[in-house]
């Protein structure tokens, strides 16, 4: 995985452990929760796989479905410092100007108010005024179907955990839900309850079963911890209090449960690291000395844990038995920077996968647990076998290790397995995952599941894959989180006419209404500012498909000199654009023939899960490419 991905996009032991003692830090004194059932009534049980299951739909969500754009359908309408009367005036708008919505409705002195962004000059609060008169046309997307997703997957003893957002409307808030498999095959599934609220930051099976940690939107505070026995019925324990740390995952295994956070208390945040039993009582576990830029990680290993760490001339490694005593040992693994080194642990033994800073290349590397010395010996047979390609996972079922990757030229999936980390053998890969490298794999005494997807017009939807030996891979037996074919709420809207019109009709809906038909409208050719950026690897047709990069042809539907990151795609044929800065005629269409040809070459430098090659086509096809773009004026 990239461990530097958001600033990239932006601009991606066993025999005797000596360590520190844990420093206690006591729990709340919270009286304990009672069990909270999921509020749909315990799980949907599927049994032998055949209950079609239906769509939750989440808790109203006021945000959702609210205006986007305004046509003022009144002369002189006064812009306000804030809503309401009492609001200084600070503009004025005319009959047929067009402004964004950017807050709102608030109600004030008899009206709903907005917050309006038009030209340079115009911000501020403008009144929508009485039903019977109104002072604005307000206008909202077009709503869309939008597929599940799957955000979070576990193993445990008992199965599979795996956490994500129901299939949902884009203008109904979407309903967190939680999957449980005790073989991977057939999948349960429940909504999470409403008093779970905030993100799942992670889960993990420990000695008192499932443990969930959640936090606020924006993963800033130290959050709520939950147990379960089931993944279906779960209890809130007491408030992990500790003002400064922010949970960043939970790692179970036989030991307790290991809480990777950062640690914001000293003013610096650094990763560190708590430790529990049974998930109510924490006490730091994490290294002495801080170390040095780059990610930090946990993995579950048996017995115990292992910890990774940036270092000065290499990645550190910390072992744990117990979870309370930690050594960190000898034999460091050479620096990975651009990408978090890969672990995974079996009979005794653990593999590593860590990636050259500067080439990109891999390097695969075992050690054994329990012997009198600790050290990295790197496998170069495992490395011939795997040579020009890519691993992005490495899982354990406990007796075997998984690698998943790819094929770096066309992005192709690929699966290899080991016993011992020496031998190693490469396993078919075919269709499996529906041809996309996951993201999501796991390993458990069930054996593998991974997270695969269809592409359909929607989008990507989520399928379970399972298998027991790492061989015989199948997907599973009924689709738990639906299937969403189509985008499209109800029927095809008209072909759009005006900018307006247009904005307010998301791209899937477009390209699945009006396939290729051209749509003419009028807009303001603008500036771009504030956009691009870089994404690792090589789009192609770089017209079309480049990602991170601003779009040439930047358009709206009022005045104004910065338009944001673009709005379509020149076609190769459209060699020259007006200057900008006044008002064009635009054509275009979507679905271009050019979107089949669409594709994806990884950057060597950065591994992570390729896009895949379905999903790419289909956001070429949802692509608006202009074909023309005429000056109204000379």
């Amino acid at each position: 995985m990239l461990a530097a991905a958001a600033a990239v996009i932006v601009a991606i032991a066993a025999t005797l452990f000596l360590g520190r003692g844990p420093a206690s830090v006591e729990p709340s004194t919270s009286p304990r929760a009672e069990p909270v059932a999921s509020a749909s009534a315990l799980a949907q049980p599927l049994g032998s796989c055949s209950l079609e299951p239906g769509p939750s739909q989440g808790p109203p969500d006021e945000s959702l479905g609210r205006p986007f754009l305004a046509i003022v359908l009144v002369d002189d309408l006064r812009v306000r410092s804030e809503a309401g009367l009492s609001g200084t005036q600070v503009a004025t708008l005319q009959t047929g100007q067009v402004v964004w919505i950017t807050d709102g409705p608030t109600p004030a002195d008899g009206s709903d108010w907005y917050a309006v962004q038009g030209d340079t000059d115009t911000a501020g609060w403008v009144s929508a005024g009485p039903a019977e008169g109104p002072y604005l046309d307000l206008r909202t997307m077009l709503p869309v179907n939008v597929p599940a997703s799957i955000s979070g997957l576990a193993a445990g003893s008992d199965g599979f955990l795996a956490w994500g957002l129901a299939a949902h409307r884009s203008d109904e808030s979407a309903q967190p839900v939680f999957l449980t498999s005790a073989d991977g095959v057939c999948w349960q599934r429940a909504d999470v309850p409403s008093e779970m609220a905030g993100p799942i930051v992670g889960a993990d099976w420990g000695p008192a079963g499932w443990m969930a940690v959640t936090s606020d939107e924006f993963r800033t505070a130290a959050g709520a911890f939950w147990l379960s026995d089931d993944g279906i019925s779960w209890t809130r324990l007491p408030a992990f209090d500790a003002s400064g740390i922010v949970p960043q995952s939970v790692v179970g295994s036989a030991a307790g449960y290991v809480l990777t956070v950062f640690d914001d208390r000293t003013g610096t945040s650094r990763p560190n690291l708590f430790f529990s039993s049974d998930g109510r009582a924490w006490n730091e576990v994490g290294p002495e000395a801080e170390h040095g830029i780059g990610s930090a990680g946990v993995i579950a290993i048996e017995p115990g844990f292992l910890q990774w760490l940036p270092g000065g001339s290499g990645t550190l490694i910390r072992l744990s038995a117990d979870g309370r005593t930690w050594q960190e040992t000898g034999g460091g693994l050479p620096p990975s920077l651009n990408n978090d080194p890969l672990f995974a642990g079996a009979g005794g033994g653990l593999v590593a996968v860590t990636t050259d800073v500067t080439t990109g290349a891999q390097s695969i590397w075992r050690a054994t647990l329990g012997g009198p010395e600790f050290g990295w010996e790197r496998q170069a047979a495992a490395e011939t076998l795997v040579a020009d390609n890519s691993i992005d996972s490495l899982v354990s079922d406990g007796s075997m290790i998984l690698a998943v990757g790819y094929e770096p030229t066309q992005a192709e999936l690929r699966i290899w397995r080991t016993t011992d980390g020496a031998s190693w053998t490469e396993v078919s890969a075919g269709d499996v995952f529906g041809g996309a490298v996951p993201d999501l794999v796991v390993g458990s005494g069930a054996g593998f599941a991974a997270v695969g997807g269809t592409i359909t017009a929607a989008g990507e939807n989520p399928v379970f894959w399972h298998a027991p030996d790492a061989l015989n891979w199948a997907p599973e037996a009924q689709l738990v989180m639906g299937h969403v074919e189509s985008p499209i709420v109800g029927t095809c809207p008209a072909l759009p006419t005006t900018m307006v019109d247009w904005l307010a009709i998301p791209s899937p809906v477009s390209a699945e209404c009006f396939g290729d038909a051209p749509i003419t409208f009028r807009a303001w050719l603008s500036e771009g500012g504030g956009c691009g950026g870089y994404f690792p690897g090589t789009f192609e047709p770089s017209w079309l498909a480049a990602l991170g990069s601003m779009l040439p042809i930047i358009l709206t539907p009022f005045e104004v000199q910065y338009g944001g990151c673009g709005s379509a795609a020149p076609h190769p044929t459209l060699t020259e654009l007006p200057d900008p800065q006044r008002w064009v005629m635009v054509t275009g269409h979507y679905n271009d023939p050019a979107a089949e040809t669409c594709r994806w070459t990884p950057d060597p430098l950065y591994k992570f899960a390729p896009f895949v090659r379905g999903g790419l086509m289909l956001g070429c096809r949802q692509r608006f490419v202009a074909t023309a773009v005429v000056p109204e004026s000379p």
